[in-house]
């Protein structure tokens, strides 16, 4: 038997990837691929989702064409510097929608959009970029089959733009 403490950073983290790139294969017309590095090899993206179907959809439309995927296996939450980053990112790949798989979620809290989240919704407001975290509770609320993949994604992403009802 592994003890957890023996399982080094960057397996947790490939962890991750793998389990993110199966749960975006399970949706019909995605394609993930994992580690692409860009042309000039500066900056690589843990996982970059595809939507292949041949005609517009739903997806397309929400989430357009194509779009990054990071991961975060930390036992700390993630903070503003590596959410900028992954920003930064997406405008360079004309990507406008990211998903940010973070096991403890980002800095700040919810109810103030300060530092890792008010960078999210700064940017947002700025380039209409959208970032949906998923954390471990997500992967819970997935294990436990309360909802789907495919509708915790529109669900992160209404809730993001829209807020919640009453």
């Amino acid at each position: 038997m592994v003890d957890a403490q023996d399982i080094s950073a960057a397996d947790k983290g490939k962890a991750l990837e793998s389990m993110a790139s199966y749960l975006f294969l399970l949706i019909p017309g995605w394609f993930p691929s994992r580690n692409v590095l860009d042309q000039g090899g500066v900056f690589e993206s843990d996982i970059l989702v595809s939507n292949l179907n041949p005609e517009g959809n739903l997806a397309a439309e929400l989430l357009g064409r194509h779009f990054l995927v990071e991961c975060k296996n930390w036992k700390n939450r993630v903070g503003v510097a590596e959410i900028g980053y992954f920003f930064h990112r997406m405008r360079l790949t004309h990507c406008s929608f990211g998903v940010l798989m973070a096991k403890n979620n980002v800095t700040g809290k919810a109810e103030t959009d300060n530092a890792g989240r008010g960078v999210i919704r700064r940017t947002f407001h700025e380039d209409r970029n959208i970032c949906i975290v998923l954390d471990r509770d997500d992967l819970e609320k997935l294990e436990s089959g309360v909802m789907t993949f495919w509708t915790m994604l529109v669900d992160q992403m209404q809730r993001f733009r829209f807020g919640v009802a009453r």
